[in-house]
């Protein structure tokens, strides 16, 4: 079923806020949707590995933890954040989506800052990437963050405002790989825009 995870509940009367979804929580579960808030600031380690979950919404400030998601071979849509400035990052893990081969887009917010090794490595069928952020660290590693011979079919959907910080021709400091091995990078228009702010502030 699909799971709404609440920004708090009550439990011998007293109100606790939720903040973690701990370390395999729904691992290998029938789920096919999870939602959760920007009061969830940790995701565990393997906590929605080997689902059936087709999408997930996840908050603006929050740590995803290694191997998060990893081989949910239904999940089709992955958006992280919003368009809102945060006060606290986002951390993507370690092959936190490696192996969703369904896998076809994923949005980006303005809080996602630093993406670890192989994090969407042999996702087959990712198409879209919208980046919201200012720019956001791909960090190095044995597997990199994307595979290389699948970035040739993908498209890069960024900003007006951050099209140089991404841009592969750009003599900017920060278009690096994986950045600058997108073969198409292209800049959101209006009705874009419109469906990106539908998706990202849905509940």
């Amino acid at each position: 079923g699909d799971v709404a995870v609440p920004d708090a509940v009550e439990y011998s009367g007293k109100t606790y806020e939720v903040t973690e979804i701990d370390r395999e929580a729904f691992f290998g579960s029938n789920i096919q949707s999870v939602t959760m808030g920007d009061k969830v600031t940790r995701i565990g380690y393997r906590a929605f590995a080997y689902s059936s979950v087709v999408s997930a919404v996840i908050g603006k400030e929050v740590t995803i933890g290694d191997f998060a998601f990893y081989d949910c071979p239904r999940l089709t849509e992955v958006t992280i954040g919003n368009g809102e400035a945060p006060e606290n990052y986002t951390y993507i893990g370690q092959s936190a989506f490696h192996h969703c081969t369904s896998l076809s887009s994923i949005v980006l917010g303005k809080s996602v800052r630093w993406i670890y090794p192989s994090a969407f490595y042999d996702c087959q069928n990712l198409k879209d990437d919208y980046c919201l952020g200012d720019y956001i660290w791909a960090a190095y590693g044995n597997i990199p963050y994307f595979e290389r011979d699948l970035l040739d079919g993908m498209t890069l959907h960024v900003l007006p405002s951050t099209f140089f910080s991404y841009h592969p021709e750009s003599d900017y400091l920060w278009s690096e790989y994986p950045w600058s091995e997108f073969k198409k990078t292209v800049i959101m228009e209006s009705d874009e825009l419109s469906w990106l702010e539908g998706r990202l502030h849905r509940k």
